[in-house]
């Protein structure tokens, strides 16, 4: 019954977190009629400037972040879940039975 409860919730949260981060400005939404044709260029670029690659966006590192304490909020209580079932365990089994 508990894994089922772990399975269903894990699979809310994975469902919440992709509907939640799906509509994301800058996100690819696939084609839209409103979208210009673009041409292919026909001049190539010059290769001579060197590619200095800048800071991520500020909203990818919130959402990594968030991403991260998720997962450690859920193996925290999963954890935390173990250590207090095994304390449960030794208690009842320490305590006389009549």
């Amino acid at each position: 019954m508990h894994n089922k409860r772990i399975f269903y919730t894990l699979f809310l949260l994975l469902m919440l977190f992709t509907l939640a981060f799906q509509s994301l400005p800058g996100s690819p939404a696939g084609p839209s009629a409103d979208a210009p044709k673009l041409e292919p260029q026909s001049t190539p670029v010059p290769l001579d400037e060197q590619f200095t690659p800048g800071a991520p966006p500020l909203s990818l590192t919130i959402i990594l972040a968030g991403m991260c304490l998720a997962f450690l909020g859920v193996i925290g209580v999963i954890i935390l879940g173990i250590f207090v079932r095994r304390e449960n365990t030794n208690v009842d089994s320490e305590s006389p039975k009549e």
